[in-house]
This record gives structure tokens, sequence and C-alpha cells, in this order.
């Protein structure tokens, strides 16, 4: 608390020399609660059960013309692990880190806007690169952050951005600077065309360099075509220096058919990687694959096939309501995982509050006379 109390001191001592405008606040609270019934302790290591809980917690100004700041807080939690009489304000503070803390300057020669400091990167859908919170999984409810600088251009047809952060960086006591052989960057461009109203295009590459080991990076293109009866895209990613083999394939496709009284859109997803691509992505198949067995293509190189095939409901009369229906089957470096059938129900209460519920059993896996089920509950508050 005492450094809290510093930190409201040197506020309120500076406020009146350093005015700020456009103060804004933002928000994200996801709880989510897991219960894993496993029939078979080979199949995915035993029941679970426990709900967990993330805060982010944002504050931005306009600090003077063109420059914006903003610090995001971070906590989480696991329901019960302070027994009853709760956590201590002491250790809320111990446990509360900074998830962004960063400067943005914009119209840097008239054409630029750089972003300095610890940040978020990437998209939360990427199965190539993403550095953000993670969405609807118990499992880790957390985030991840960076500390670095990005440029963008914006332009009328296209947008391009270069990105250099430090994934680890380690300093010695003195004089406060890294050690050579912890300094590990990822540095690349990003560039996003739109062609026409329908068809754009993403092209990437990122390099990942560490002093004393072999340089690796993936590079990748990803056309996609939208219009209101069609939604079309294809990512097509390679590794080169390490793994210079190894690659990746992913495939959307989703076909919206609206009527007066219901929005039904089938979709099918197919995802595969050889050779032991490796990259920072963050698809999540499902509930059953992407949670409880861990098959996330996150930072490990490894070899995945994996097919998704469902569909959305939207009523009329239900406008508040969301219904999904998935099967996921597939495998990872030529192992089986059997297949999973999943249902989903989302409640809307507003534009800030979503609460969801789903639902998984897992199927055709060495023979199992019962097969092994999941279910999962949520809540998320943004603001």
């Amino acid at each position: 608390m005492k450094k809290l109390l510093i930190v409201a001191m040197a506020c309120a001592l500076f406020a009146p020399a350093f005015a700020v405008e456009n103060v804004y606040v933002t928000g994200d609270i996801q709880t989510i609660g897991l219960n894993v019934n496993d029939k078979d302790v080979a199949v995915v290591n035993g029941d679970k059960k426990g709900t967990t809980n993330r805060v982010l917690f944002g504050i931005g100004a306009d600090l003077v013309e063109d420059v914006t700041a903003k610090v995001t807080f971070a906590h989480r939690n696991t329901f019960g692990q302070d027994n009853v009489t709760g956590e201590r304000v002491q250790d809320v503070w111990d446990n509360t880190r900074l998830a962004e803390a960063y400067v943005k300057v914009a119209n840097v020669f008239d054409a630029l806007e750089v972003k300095v400091g610890r940040q978020f990167y990437g998209d939360e859908k990427s199965a190539v690169l993403y550095f953000g919170p993670d969405y609807g999984y118990a499992v880790g409810n957390n985030y991840e952050s960076l500390d670095g600088a990005t440029v963008r251009y914006n332009g009328e047809k296209f947008a391009l951005t270069a990105a250099y952060f430090s994934l680890v960086n380690t300093p010695v006591p003195f004089p406060g600077y890294p050690v050579p052989t912890t300094d590990q960057n990822l540095g690349g461009l990003d560039l996003d065309l739109k062609l026409s109203e329908q068809v754009s295009a993403n092209a990437y590459v990122y390099d990942v360099r560490q002093k004393g080991a072999d340089a690796w990076g993936f590079w990748g293109i990803k056309p996609t075509y939208e219009s209101d009866n069609l939604k079309l895209g294809a990512e097509y990613a390679q590794n080169y220096g390490q793994h210079e083999k190894g690659w990746q394939v992913k495939a959307d496709l989703a076909l919206p058919i609206a009527t007066d009284d219901v929005t039904f859109t089938p979709r099918v997803t197919y995802l595969k990687s050889e050779k032991n691509f490796e990259a920072y992505g963050n698809y999540r198949p499902g509930l059953m694959f992407g949670t409880v067995l861990g098959i996330v293509n996150r930072g490990v190189a490894a070899d995945w096939d994996i097919l998704n095939v469902g569909a959305c409901l939207k009523f009329a009369n239900l406008e508040k309501w969301g219904f999904g229906l998935d099967f996921y089957t597939g495998e990872r470096n030529d192992t089986w995982n059997g297949n999973s059938w999943e249902a989903k129900i989302v409640y809307n209460h507003n534009q800030y509050v979503a609460f969801n519920l789903t639902g998984a059993v897992l199927t055709n896996v060495r023979h199992l006379t019962a097969s092994p089920t999941a279910v999962q509950l949520g809540m998320n508050i943004k603001f």
C-alpha cells in the first residue's frame, strides 16, 4: 500500500502543473468456471474443477497534442486460493502487473503513429502471432504483452506496421544492462491491403534473434473475401532459419444465411502444420482440444491436423441470445486426439456484459467405454 500512496501523492502534487485532457478508463473482467469429468485418467489426466478470474483495468489520457499515454493493470486469481479469509490487500498489490504502459505519438512526419512501451500486439484469432488477453478459456484466463515499439502508417488502401519487441532481456545488478546471452528480440513487418470492398490481404514477416543461438522466424500471406453471403479466408505461413522447412496452412469458410426469423451460419475451419512449424499463434480449437487437452499451437514446434465443422444460430425474437454447435477432430504429432462434440450458448445482457455456457464430450479415443466430458460457464464485462 505504501507504493500506492506514493503514486497517489505524486499525482496530487503534480496535477496542477501537468494538466491532462480526455482522461478515460477501460476495463475487462473475465470469470470462468470449468468442470472436467475424465472417466479415463489416461486421456485428459484426471478430473478438473475450478474457477479463475482476470481483471484488466486501464487508464488513458491525452498528455499533450498528438501524445496519448495508457497504463493497464492486470490481476488474476483462482477462486478459493486464499481460503475463507480472502486475499490480503498487500498480496493483491504484489500480484498486480502492468499489462500495458505506453505512450502513443500521432502524426509523426505527418503520416506515422508511433507506440513505445509495454503493449498488446497482434490479432486474437491469429494462428501465427498474438500477444494479448485470451478470451473464453478457463485455462489460462490470462494475458501476454511485450516491451517494444511499433510504427504504423495508415493509407487509404493499405496499412504498414513495423514492430520491434524484447522477448527476453535479463539485466545484471550493476550497471543494469542486459546479459547478452539472454537478449532475445522479435521484429517484423506487417502489411494490410484493401484490394476492394470484398477482398483484402495480409502479408507479414517476423524474425526472432538471440545472441549465441540460431535465428529463426516466419513469413506468411493471408487473402480474405467477405460479402453478405460468404466469408472466406486462407493463410499460408512458413518458417525460416531453425525449422526452416516448417509450414502451416489455415482455411476458414462461413456461409451466413439470413431470413426474417433466423440467421444460420454454417462454417468450416481447417488447420494443418508440418515439419515442426513454430510461431506465436493463438488458435484455440474448442473447449476440449483448446483447454482440456491443451492442444494449442502457441510457441511450440509441432505438427497439427485439426478440422472444425460448426454452425451459429441467431433468432430474431431472441436478439440477446446466440447458439453454436461444433465438431472438432484431429491429431498432434501423429497422435490421434479423438472427436469433440460441443455446444455453446451466449447471452448478451447488453453491449458490455456477456454470459456463456459451453459443454463438450470427447469420443473415439482408444475405444473408451465412457467418454470424458467438460462444462464451462463464463462471464465477461468490458467497459
